[in-house]
């Protein structure tokens, strides 16, 4: 069971939770991956729930559309931009170093 189930059905109808879940999973390792060099983490802080949502939907929308920057359907089009996933999870890198300098200041250590 994911907890923002609620939160996607609102965002984007009915899916599949099977498939929603898969999904979350693989954007929750990439903003982990993405926090990585600066802190370690394993589960995303609910600071960051927000970028998971984005992310998850991002992706859900792109199913079958993968490495195309954009799609014509009966007379209309979709542009992706081809920077949005990169850009949230820069903020993610961001917070992880922001952390991580906060913590190397006033942390505590042991003699």
């Amino acid at each position: 069971m994911i907890d923002n189930l609620d939160t996607y059905n609102k965002l984007i109808g009915e899916t599949e939770e099977g498939l929603i879940e898969s999904i979350e999973a693989l954007q929750k390792a990439k903003m982990i991956d993405a926090m990585s060099p600066f802190i370690v983490l394993e589960d995303i802080p609910k600071e960051l729930n927000y970028i998971l949502v984005e992310l998850t939907i991002y992706r859900f929308n792109k199913i079958g559309s993968e490495g195309m920057t954009a799609e014509n359907k009966s007379g209309g089009s979709d542009t992706y931009d081809s920077k949005y996933e990169d850009r949230l999870l820069d903020k993610c890198s961001k917070y992880a170093e922001d952390k991580s300098l906060y913590a190397s200041k006033w942390g505590v250590k042991l003699l």
